[in-house]
């Protein structure tokens, strides 16, 4: 089996700077701590977000007062079925659990 050849580790004295790719070199700036300034007509920062911006007054976890938050059961699809078959699935696993219960002790004897 072939091992993957990793990367090479650093030696201590090979911590040179690298040259610019590109044509000239880069100038170095006088002072580093000087940072370049964006130009005063730079227009604002645009957020993507497909939601409208909510009021600042509103808390996430507030509800507001008579306002239903629960869905009615009419407007579900499928809820009474999918009831209907967690019930039967439920009582099939109940009934096998008792039966191998029973069944079990019997068949190992």
């Amino acid at each position: 089996m072939s091992r993957k050849k990793g990367r090479a580790p650093r030696r201590a004295g090979s911590t040179a700077p690298r040259p610019p790719v590109g044509g000239a070199p880069a100038a170095t700036p006088a002072t580093p701590a000087t940072r370049p300034q964006a130009p005063a007509s730079t227009p604002p920062r645009i957020t993507f977000s497909s939601s409208p911006a909510r009021p600042a007054s509103r808390r996430p976890g507030q509800l507001t007062l008579g306002a239903d938050p629960g869905i009615p059961i009419s407007q579900v699809p499928y809820f009474i079925p999918d009831l209907k078959k967690v019930a039967i699935t439920g009582v099939a696993m109940l009934a096998l659990l008792l039966l191998g219960s029973r069944l079990i002790p019997l068949v190992i004897r």
